[in-house]
């Protein structure tokens, strides 16, 4: 007979762009050049870290799917892909506070994207880590 047994836990994290810290406006998109917080909610369960060593990256978004494998992944993309050229501010070493409810990356500026000197719209993929984000394998 099959019994179900219990695997682990799967954490839900998920992000969202405010005017504030305390995220108590959101916004859908964002416009080029203006500063804004970005929020990591940790799934509603204190799922991240009590401490400071959490860093996000903002890479280019991928259409191969690069960007969807898993961090323990050698081509993982988070893993391979350098920060966006267009991530004006903080630098990859900003951390996002020790709270264990949220991190809030505050004074996040990305600039404009022109193709043949037209501003365009932009998909990025956002990359987080919790502890170790030094660590290459």
């Amino acid at each position: 007979a099959d019994f179900v047994q219990p695997v682990g836990r799967v954490h839900f994290f998920y992000t969202k762009f405010c005017d504030d810290a305390a995220c108590t406006k959101e916004h859908p998109s964002l416009a080029p050049g203006s500063p804004f917080t970005l929020y990591v909610d940790c799934a509603g369960a204190r799922a991240c870290n009590s401490s400071t060593s959490n860093r996000i990256k903002v890479i280019e978004q991928s259409r191969l799917g690069i960007n969807d494998l898993p961090s323990w992944s050698p081509s993982s993309g988070c893993r391979i892909t350098a920060t966006s050229s267009n991530v004006w501010r903080p630098g990859s070493d900003a951390s996002g506070g020790a709270s264990s409810d949220a991190k809030q990356f505050e004074d996040f500026v990305i600039g404009p994207y022109y193709v043949s000197n037209v501003p365009t719209s932009r998909r990025y993929d956002i990359c987080y880590c919790d502890e170790d984000c030094q660590a290459t394998g």
